[in-house]
């Protein structure tokens, strides 16, 4: 489900997404296609060759499609260095999301990991140009939990409404045991929803069991509306994988069972943190414990208040915006104008393509450039930014120029470096310390129908078309694109 939220964020960006996978279940495919992307199969689960051959060639492929280059993400613990170094021998830049540093060898330009880690104890073998997107900061919500951030959550004083779940495939049936657990927990009208995955073996035995339960139960297969489950539930019990982020989030406590040697990082942390109860490993802890544990949880009102108000501090939803910015901005970075980039800019300006598409086509004279450069460094309401690429070539610019709450941007990248993606990130690299730095509410562009390429630029960096009338006499043969503070956060 991570990979759903990163594609989903990446999606929102004006990008591809394709899953490649040897999926055996059914509804998980479906899931996958339901949002949009595409969905190639791989003949052969690893450690079979024809995985890491079908794979690489479908990386060659929508590299070659794509022209400025594609971000291909692991997510797994079968993909180690071997596998690893032949995806980036393909030309691609790598992700790989890790738990607990399980590679032998990493040749990834992105390690992201969730939990709380530490990059010398789990990523001592890494090339010097790996960058670490570390913590839960970066943890991955799909978009269906972001519109609960300003949700107000009612802390009952006895709980009654309890969740199950233990991941996705659940193969020691913990979900068993937690059920008998609670046959005796004394709690009046308690009333019980037990969530299994796609991938769980073990339906047929819960539901037999739950038609002997004493309390009232629901039993839901892969369900579509987890937050509004979570936000029904007053306590929950969960493995601790990464629902344990979503219940932080929506503010559930909870009582975390380890059912992988993956899952003790996020469960004894958040345990000292004071956010959910961690009873260590599932085979370990007797029912007893488990029924004595939850009983006193439900019946301590401040407890819960203070694990929910920990919980939803700790995770802020941001995480996918911040990967896929990572990700976008990697291969540019972007600095204040100086003085010496005056002729360049000059250069930039005179551009014949750039011309055609400026509101004034008439060439610029270097009289009226030199004046209109010193003129525009020295105000203070001008935020005027060169983009460099990776070897630290500049490659274009973008300005800023503040009037009021609003703020009009134009940005240009040089010939010989256009339709490679620079535009959008250059846009995108930008907008967020101009919101930061100003008391702009909006950023607006200006650009005529015919430059598509600037279209699809700013379409990419998240601004959309703003039909109203134009207000302003001189752009009113242009189309304007809007970006609002809020659409960032």
């Amino acid at each position: 489900m991570r990979c759903i939220a990163l594609g989903q964020a990446w999606k929102v960006s004006g990008r591809r997404v394709v899953f490649a996978s040897y999926c055996e279940v059914g509804q998980l495919r479906t899931r996958i296609e339901a949002e949009g992307f595409d969905f190639y199969s791989i003949p052969a689960p690893h450690p079979d060759p024809g995985d890491i051959d079908a794979t690489a060639r479908l990386v060659a492929s929508c590299n070659e499609q794509s022209g400025d280059g594609i971000v291909v993400v692991l997510d797994g613990y079968h993909f180690d260095g071997n596998y690893q170094k032949k995806l980036k021998g393909e030309g691609c830049r790598l992700l790989c999301i890790d738990d607990y540093g399980h590679a032998d060898h990493y040749y990834a330009d992105f390690i992201l990991n969730q939990n709380f880690s530490s990059v010398s104890g789990l990523y001592a073998r890494c090339p010097a140009y790996t960058k670490f997107l570390l913590g839960p900061k970066h943890v991955l919500l799909r978009k269906e939990f972001l519109k609960w951030k300003s949700w107000n959550r009612e802390i009952p004083k006895v709980a009654r409404n309890v969740l199950v779940t233990m991941g996705g495939a659940d193969p020691d049936n913990v979900t068993l045991k937690v059920l008998a657990s609670l046959a005796e927990v004394t709690i009046p009208d308690m009333e019980v929803a037990v969530v299994v995955g796609a991938a769980n073996p073990h339906k047929d035995s819960i539901e037999k069991a739950l038609d002997v339960a004493p309390f009232t139960f629901r039993f839901l297969a892969s369900v579509d509306n987890m937050p509004e489950l979570l936000s029904w539930a007053d306590v929950a019990i969960s493995a601790g994988g990464s629902t344990c982020w979503e219940l932080a989030y929506m503010g559930v406590p909870a009582i975390t069972l380890i059912l992988a040697e993956n899952q003790w990082i996020v469960g004894e942390k958040l345990d000292r943190m004071g956010a959910s109860v961690n009873l260590g490993r599932h085979n370990a802890v007797g029912g007893n414990k488990i029924a004595e544990t939850l009983l006193s949880l439900m019946q301590d009102q401040k407890v819960r208040r203070n694990m929910s108000i920990k919980g939803r501090k700790l995770i802020d939803g941001t995480g996918g915006s911040k990967v896929v910015e990572s990700l976008c901005n990697d291969c540019i970075t972007v600095r204040r104008v100086c003085e010496e980039d005056c002729k360049l800019v000059w250069q930039w300006a005179n551009d014949r393509e750039t011309r055609a598409f400026s509101f004034s086509s008439e060439p610029i004279s270097w009289e009226d450039h030199v004046k209109w450069f010193a003129a525009s460094t020295r105000n203070p309401s001008h935020f005027f930014y060169i983009v460099l690429n990776i070897h630290g070539e500049p490659i274009g610019q973008v300005r800023y120029s503040l009037r009021g709450n609003e703020a009009v941007i134009s940005a240009s990248i040089d010939a010989k470096f256009r339709g490679r993606g620079y535009g959008s990130q250059s846009i995108r690299s930008t907008v967020r310390e101009v919101f930061e730095r100003s008391e702009a509410s909006v950023i607006k562009a200006y650009i005529k129908a015919e430059n598509t390429r600037s279209v699809r630029s700013f379409a990419k960096a998240g601004f959309r078309e703003d039909h109203g009338d134009l207000e302003r006499r001189e752009h009113r043969d242009a189309h304007r694109y809007v970006l609002y503070r809020g659409d960032i956060i």
